[in-house]
């Protein structure tokens, strides 16, 4: 019986314990954060579209003929300025305005009001990327957008001659891109069309300074120009004006080819080939160039321009064959103008419904639309807007950014405990938080029914459904409000959440391509049917299934005796660029032939060099791999060749390190990797956090991100377990170490420095709480869980496209370091890239030293990026190892000033007999402290042994120095200090 007592009184205390655990408490929130000086969504109010909004509310457009402001009038006030005669035809002073460098007008309007401004402009030098300007009106930018201004430039399309135009499979090539260099009178617009006309700008009745900053390019201003905004006449007006005039027209078709056009807006821009038996042209055996492609100009403000000639005046009804399936449900927007003019305002937004396969649509809206057209040359312009969703967007960009207010406020009432057992009191200090979740609810909803309504082509828009999968989720939320701080991956977290479901939506909604295989003007005629018939389909797929098993491309046989055998460690993507740019410029300039294969597998090189059936030259090689063959005796050794000191003078130094062995250089650098520091805005804004400049800064922030359950990210913390050279060896770069003496027998791992440096390594994790596992950087900060962290350039691309909803709310800069005894920061981390190499068994090791010599040239790596642009997309662009390649190449200005930068800093360590067994033991030494929590020193110790053994047997085995060979050959390893050696030829390094 007292057994049976005891049991139940342990079982009661159990049960009350128990209970006592799993009882909500009611926990009272931190004080109000209402207080907070800055929104998340700060930076995306000062956007043109929202400026403008509060403009329109106290201000007006003026009524104003175009004034001309002279530049000559303004030299007197600009006396860092300078001025020169222009030589270009512009015949007046102008001022000539180097990257950086302003230029001020001094502007006096008699009424205060909404102006739209232009300027005569040039670029002084062929270019490959758009101008920017920036534009400030007393002091400051009205805008975001004025911060960093497009000016209104064009590529001429320079058709091939027909000897060049096709490739040596057949293929047709694109046509070359010529930048335009002319004077041009340009009104600043919003590149991107998300709104109709000509920006406008607030300007104060009285005295104005107009400030213009260079920003990318070298660029000449001349004269000023303000006007009000002129209105454009509907179709009923213009239809009105034009009616009754002399017509000829009656069975007239003129046909303009989509992929013809004479002039592009961006590089991106292209032709491209749809197989498909009804477009004209159409081939089955070859590629051949039928269509504009849609999918290169699906952003807001892309354009094209055509030529055409009518033999008859008249009337003319316009139609498109066209196809819009890769974006279903949401009807695109294009702007059409005719010799330069809007004719009518309803051609400043037609709108194409889906369309799944390719059709022929008139436009119209109640009638077809008629245009009067007289006999001769005209243009026809054909661009992107999204004008027709702006509102929507913009809404949406609301909704988001008051979904992130609402997260980031309800971290700092919870402290960013996700405890669902913890009853907090959200709506005492968010009293309208449940009205709030519901109207966004009720919001995304109606956008999404009203871009369903948009579409004609369609009954439901399945890219932009993901609103009706947050509004599902913001009324569940709803429900139960004061548990949002445990449901913030369902509201604004995490790639599920309602917050990255609308992001989604607006991904979607920015996209507008269309594919167009010609434009009819015609009067009273049929027009040609858009697809094959059956038969004709299936006799031209027959013919192409057996022509396929005949199509010899990018195999490695069929190599003449004097033809170059070059394998490319690329994709066939990247083969067709480089085998296209050698046949067109060097072999036609040295007459040198070069035949490029894939090279599938690095470890093929081995194989065919122990058959004697490698090739001459390898282009695009890991950079870390050409050592293994340089230690065998396979390569040649570059650094002997008398140019090779010139070529190696548009790098930087040590991005050598891994192609060096012994005294030779085996390899040239052609593209390289870098981390960034990136980071979001909105949330440092939020948090009054600015941008860290070394790893204190990194230290002194982390509290306040870890109080709102966010963090910063390391690579070192990324899912994989092993940890690589370019993780762990940047902080010991930056600390002022190596990672090997000068003989490489041993390694620094016992200097204080070293270790100074790999306990720091360690103890962000340990010490500092750096997440430990993260498998997507990318989520995680899109989210705003990590809101700032280390990655490479291709986040850079990968925010810009697959997270358009954080536009303007993100930057990128240059990595945290250590500041050095100079106060300088030290910012050094690795820069692995491809490289090119030279075999030594060659017969043609001349020749195969002139194209490495002309890939990797300067002028050679721009045409390269350019051409990656046109023909793939700015996603696959490449970081040039060419320091002046990368500076004059098309990528973007904001994240090519920071790759700039960084890449000065470049610090790779270097290859030497047996040096995997460092790079092995510095992640095990990582892995030790961080995951085991084992004592640093210890760490170090038990690896220096393993290390120490390891290169003493591979120096010895290849016949080096080492303490069981003390007779050995010396080595020198490429250390910071010592790399000019090699490099420059500086013996005294």
């Amino acid at each position: 019986m007292k057994k049976i007592m005891v049991l139940i009184l342990s079982l009661g205390m159990c049960l009350l314990a128990g209970s006592t655990r799993l009882a909500f408490i009611h926990a009272e929130p931190l004080p109000d954060t209402s207080e907070t000086t800055v929104s998340s969504s700060y930076f995306r109010n000062q956007n043109y579209y929202r400026v403008l909004t509060n403009w329109q509310q106290t201000s007006s457009r003026v009524s104003l003929d175009e004034v001309r402001i002279p530049l000559v009038d303004q030299i007197a006030a600009n006396p860092d300025t300078v001025f020169e005669t222009d030589t270009d035809d512009y015949g007046t002073q102008v001022a000539v305005l180097p990257k950086g460098s302003s230029v001020e007008y001094q502007v006096s309007v008699s009424e205060t009001g909404l102006y739209e401004i232009g300027l005569d402009f040039i670029v002084v030098s062929d270019f490959y990327t758009v101008p920017l300007v920036s534009f400030e009106v007393n002091g400051a930018p009205l805008f975001n957008e004025a911060s960093s201004m497009e000016l209104g430039v064009t590529w001429k399309v320079v058709p091939l001659a027909e000897e060049d135009r096709y490739n040596r499979y057949g293929n047709e090539l694109l046509p070359s891109a010529i930048s335009v260099r002319e004077w041009n009178k340009y009104y600043f617009d919003d590149y991107n069309n998300q709104t109709s006309g000509n920006y406008v700008f607030l300007l104060e009745a009285g005295s104005n300074t107009l400030r213009f900053t260079a920003i990318n390019l070298a660029i000449k201003l001349g004269d000023l120009y303000l006007k009000g905004t002129e209105e454009v006449a509907d179709y009923a007006a213009y239809r009105s004006q034009t009616q009754g005039l002399e017509s000829y027209s009656d069975g007239e078709i003129i046909t303009i080819q989509g992929e013809s056009f004479i002039e592009k807006s961006d590089l991106e821009i292209k032709s491209s080939y749809y197989k498909e038996s009804a477009m004209t042209p159409y081939a089955y055996r070859h590629s051949v160039l039928n269509q504009l492609d849609g999918s290169s100009m699906s952003r807001g403000g892309s354009e094209v321009k055509y030529q055409f000639s009518v033999a008859k005046t008249g009337y003319y009804q316009l139609a498109f064959k066209n196809l819009q399936s890769s974006n279903p449900g949401i009807a695109v927007g294009k702007r059409i103008m005719i010799d330069g003019e809007l004719l009518f305002s309803e051609m400043d937004e037609v709108l194409f419904p889906t369309a799944k396969k390719w059709n022929v649509l008139t436009i119209g809206e109640e009638e077809d639309y008629w245009f009067y057209l007289t006999e001769g040359e005209h243009t026809l312009s054909f661009a992107s807007t999204l004008s027709h969703l702006t509102p929507m967007i913009n809404q949406l960009y609301t909704i988001m950014d008051q979904i992130n207010d609402i997260g980031l406020r309800v971290q700092t009432i919870t402290g960013g405990n996700p405890d669902d057992a913890l009853d907090w009191n959200l709506l005492k200090y968010l009293p309208n938080l449940t009205e709030d979740l519901l109207l966004f609810a009720d919001q995304c909803e109606a956008i999404y029914e009203t871009i369903n309504a948009l579409d004609t082509g369609m009954s439901s828009s399945p890219q932009t459904s993901t609103l009706l999968v947050a509004s599902k989720q913001l009324r569940r939320l709803a429900r139960t409000p004061n548990k949002l701080g445990s449901r913030l991956m369902e509201f604004s977290e995490g790639s599920g959440s309602s917050y990255q479901l609308i992001g989604n939506a607006i991904g979607a909604m920015m996209n507008q391509p269309l594919s167009i295989d010609a434009f009819y003007f015609y009067n009273d005629v049929a027009l040609p049917r858009p697809t094959g018939s059956f038969f004709v389909r299936l006799w031209h797929g027959i013919k192409a299934f057996f022509y396929s098993f005949f199509d010899t491309r990018y195999n490695q046989r069929d190599v003449g005796e004097n033809t170059l055998e070059v394998w490319v460690g690329q994709s066939s993507l990247y083969l067709d660029i480089i085998q296209s740019m050698i046949d067109r410029e060097f072999t036609r300039d040295t007459g040198i032939e070069v035949k490029c294969s894939i090279l599938s597998d690095a470890s093929k090189i081995i194989l065919s060099n122990a058959t004697q059936d490698n090739p001459d030259v390898v282009l695009s090689l890991d950079t870390w791999v050409p050592y293994a063959y340089a230690l065998r005796g396979m390569l040649e050794d570059l650094s002997t060749y008398p140019d090779f000191q010139e070529v190696a003078s548009h790098y930087v130094a040590n991005h050598f390190t891994t192609l060096i062995h012994g005294d030779g250089v085996y390899g040239i650098p052609e593209t390289q990797s870098m981390y960034l520091l990136y980071y979001r805005l909105d949330i440092l804004n939020y948090l009054n956090l600015s941008v860290p400049d070394t790893w204190e800064d990194v230290i002194n922030m982390l509290p306040m991100l870890q109080s709102h359950r966010m963090n910063f990210f390391h690579p070192l913390g990324g899912d994989a377990a092993f940890k690589g050279y370019g993780t762990t060896t940047p902080l010991i770069y930056q600390f002022g170490g190596e990672i090997y003496t000068e003989d490489g027998i041993q390694t620094t791992l016992k200097e204080p420095i070293t270790v100074e440096a790999i306990r720091f390594m360690t103890d962000l994790f340990t010490i500092h709480n750096l997440p430990l596992q993260v498998s997507s950087f990318f989520e995680h900060f899109r989210s705003g869980s990590i809101p700032i962290g280390i990655s490479t350039v291709d986040l850079f691309l990968q925010l810009k496209y697959a997270a358009p909803e954080l536009s303007g709310q993100w930057g990128v800069s240059v990595i945290p370091g250590i500041k050095d005894n100079q106060d300088q920061v030290n910012r050094d981390a690795p820069a692995y890239g491809k490289a090119s190499i030279l075999f030594a068994n060659s017969n043609l090791k001349a020749e195969g030293w002139e194209l490495i010599k002309w890939w990797n040239q300067t002028e050679t790596q721009i045409k390269f990026m350019q051409n990656i642009k046109t023909n793939l997309g700015e996603k696959f662009l490449v970081v040039s190892a060419n320091m002046d390649a990368l500076e004059a190449s098309v990528w973007e200005e904001e994240i090519k000033q920071p790759m700039l930068a960084q890449a000065i800093h470049a610090r790779t360590p270097a290859v030497t007999p047996g040096s995997y067994i460092v790079e092995r033991e510095l992640s095990n030494i990582w892995n030790k402290v961080v995951i085991d929590l084992m004592n640093p020193s210890v760490a170090i110790n038990e690896s220096i042994p393993r290390i120490t053994r390891e290169l003493n047997r591979k120096f010895e085995e290849f016949g080096y120095k080492s303490s069981t060979n003390p007779n050995g050959k010396d080595y020198i390893v490429p250390l910071d200090r010592n790399i000019t050696r090699w490099i420059w030829g500086d013996d005294d390094a």
